[in-house]
Order: structure tokens, then C-alpha cells, then sequence
């Protein structure tokens, strides 16, 4: 029985050693570029969509105020949901160096990028703290309110 050369062995095993790295660089290669993707097309995605963040929100007698501003877009307001009901009376002003005002739900409302304003609801009974939930083009901000003295 005669067996296999030194050089031979080492021929074959160098041959396995280079597939099994090509196989794990092929795959590590589109696991890293897959990923890479998605990431990209995440952040394509938060450029272009609109934000809001509600910075205060308070019951006052028989209104509710809410203060937000908004992210690098402009931003449509749809309405505002005091508690899970739509809210039927509701103003948006600007802040004072921006003219415009507008009235939820009757009117669709935008405000410009980067930009505070204030809501004012009113209200109907006088809760001492009460969930809001404004809705525009880029999803939903919820935010608490509580009464003030």
C-alpha cells in the first residue's frame, strides 16, 4: 500500500483551506452589504419624513395647550385627539416672528421647518390630566397633559 506525497497533501489541504475562506469572505461580504443597505435606505427615509416633538403640554381652566416644534421638514397637521376623540376645537398659532394661524380639524394646517407653535383646545369638561395625540403627515406624537394652578 502506497500513500499519499507530503506535496500532494499539502496541495489538497491548501485547496480547501482557499475554498472555505472564499465561501466565509462571499458570505461575510453580502451579510456586510445587506446591511449596509438597509441602513442606507433607513436613512434615506428619516431625511425625508417629517417630525414633530411636543415640548409642553398643559390643561389651563377650560384649555389645553400644546407647545411642539418641528424637525428639518415641514409638517402637515392633521387633527388633535385629546383622550382617544378627536379634539373639535383647536387653534395653531405660530410664534410671534411667523404670521399664520389655522384651526384643527376644519383646515389642514403646515407648519414650516424648524419652526415652535402652540395649540390651544378647548375643552368641554375640565379633566385634571388628559392624553393628546397630534396626528400629521409623519405618524403620531403623544404626550401628556396635566392641569396647571
Amino acid at each position: 500500500m502506497r500513500g499519499v506525497s507530503e506535496y500532494t497533501a499539502t496541495l489538497i489541504v491548501a485547496i480547501i483551506t482557499l475554498a472555505a475562506g472564499a465561501v466565509i469572505f462571499i458570505y461575510s461580504y453580502r451579510l456586510i452589504d445587506t446591511y449596509y443597505s438597509a441602513l442606507a435606505t433607513a436613512a434615506q427615509e428619516a431625511e425625508q419624513s417629517t417630525s414633530i416633538a411636543i415640548l409642553a403640554t398643559y390643561i389651563n381652566s377650560s384649555k389645553l395647550v400644546v407647545i411642539g416644534s418641528t424637525g428639518s421638514r415641514p409638517t402637515t397637521l392633521y387633527a388633535v385627539y385629546i383622550n382617544e376623540s378627536l379634539a373639535a376645537r383647536c387653534n395653531v398659532t405660530l410664534t410671534a416672528r411667523d404670521a399664520g394661524a389655522g384651526q384643527l380639524p376644519q383646515q389642514l394646517y403646515t407648519v414650516p421647518s424648524y419652526r415652535a407653535f402652540v395649540i390651544v383646545c378647548s375643552l368641554s369638561s375640565q379633566p385634571s390630566s388628559a392624553k393628546v395625540k397630534l396626528v400629521f403627515n409623519g405618524g403620531e406624537a403623544v404626550a401628556w397633559a396635566t392641569r396647571v394652578r
